[in-house]
């Protein structure tokens, strides 16, 4: 089939269309600039200009311009079986694609609302479904006012972006002016033209997991869910398990949540705590999960997410769960101080029993700094075992097999 994405997302952006390739699927990818996956993605880079065509398209433009662009390097919308995309920031555009080519997509409305974290709140909150509370707030000012009614802890967002990017977890009065500098100057940096104020929200108590789903025409099949690993010291993600156990309401509240924004056709990630209170909604991206969930889930299961998720656009329908079940575990490798890369050696973490995958993102005289998002990670590793415990063990101990060396 020929397929379009739009966008590669940073971190192992290149790995997903290359593996897509090599099934014999013909995979174009539209982008304004490789610059980041190539940069993230040092392993798969040669092969993606091998079998994968890149169509240029301008920066920021439109789909009726990105539509012409296309076209005007001899492909045309009609002709693919899917349009899809990895990555958050090129939802919308893939979808208003999708709609101009005639294929199978979730609607650029329910898109755009699960990339708004306040407009979602709002759509949760008129169907009653179960959340933090939160409040939507645009000077500084508003934020003391909402901070005394919400209570600490708190957490202070951006609006629109994802990878744990501007986000700060705010104990007392004294941190709040730093964590709302913090969201605001992430939102300039990447450009986030239409953010419409910063979401202040009620940190909850619990175990955070997300939900991996697929949806066709309002079906959902959930193919599992992921628990995450996060540090006390900050709101990188460190990692996971998979498959997760989750109270059987925790089925529920995902598809209620989903059915809330109309997000009917394509692939999910809706993150949950599950706290004293039930699961509670903390966000819903509107594509197929990130850095090597996937990946982890293919390792547990034998199911192929990228695979089903070229099917289900193709209009093949929902795959079938599979009966084979064990469990992965995914760890990521971060650096432990700033300086410039001289050697990242993995060579004895990839022969380790039970270590299933090990792929880097940085390459020798990129720049390191302690993770301040998850776009900051280093490697990834993902570890299989027939037991929770064993699949993380295995995993830290490949994670910290990984050797980083300075200038």
């Amino acid at each position: 089939m020929r397929i379009l994405f739009v966008g590669a997302r940073p971190l192992n952006g290149l790995a997903p269309l290359v593996r897509l390739a090599r099934q014999g699927h013909e995979i174009d990818l539209a982008s304004s600039d490789l610059t980041l996956p190539m940069r993230f993605d040092p392993e798969n880079a040669a092969a993606f200009h091998s079998i994968v065509r890149h169509l240029q398209i301008p920066a920021g433009s439109n789909a009726t311009n990105v539509s012409a662009a296309i076209e005007g390097q001899g492909r045309h919308l009609a002709r693919y079986a899917a349009i899809l995309t990895l990555n958050d920031s090129d939802a919308e555009l893939a979808a208003e694609l999708a709609k101009l080519g005639g294929q199978r997509h979730a609607t650029p409305q329910a898109i755009k609302l699960a990339k708004d974290k306040a407009g979602t709140r709002e759509r949760l909150t008129r169907d009653g479904l179960p959340q933090p509370r939160f409040e939507v707030v645009y000077t500084l000012e508003m934020a003391w006012r909402a901070a005394s009614r919400i209570g600490y802890p708190l957490m202070v967002k951006p609006r629109k972006l994802s990878a744990s990017r501007g986000i700060r977890c705010v104990s007392a009065d004294g941190e709040l002016a730093a964590a709302y500098d913090h969201a605001r100057r992430a939102v300039q940096h990447h450009h986030i033209h239409d953010h419409r104020g910063l979401l202040l929200e009620e940190y909850i108590d619990g175990p955070i997991v997300s939900a991996e789903v697929m949806a066709n025409a309002g079906r959902y099949l959930i193919l599992g869910f992921t628990d995450r690993t996060i540090p006390g010291s900050g709101y990188v993600e460190q990692g996971g398990t998979f498959p997760a156990r989750v109270p059987p309401e925790a089925t529920r509240t995902v598809c209620d949540a989903l059915s809330s924004i109309g997000f009917l056709d394509g692939a999910a990630h809706v993150e949950l705590c599950l706290s004293a209170r039930g699961p509670l909604v903390i966000e819903i991206n509107p594509r197929l999960a990130g850095f090597l969930v996937p990946e982890a889930i293919e390792a547990a299961t034998g199911l192929d997410p990228y695979h089903a998720l070229v099917d289900l656009h193709a209009n093949n329908g929902l795959p079938e769960l599979p009966r084979r079940h064990r469990y992965s575990a995914i760890r990521a490798k971060t650096a432990p101080k700033t300086g410039t890369l001289a050697n990242l050696d993995a060579a004895h973490a990839r022969t380790m029993p039970g270590v299933s995958l090990v792929q880097l993102f940085r390459r020798p005289g990129d720049r390191l700094r302690p993770a301040e998002n998850n776009r900051d990670r280093v490697a990834g590793v993902i570890a299989v075992a027939d037991d929770p415990d064993s699949a993380h063990r295995i995993a830290e101990l490949a994670c910290n097999a990984i050797f980083i060396e300075y200038e």
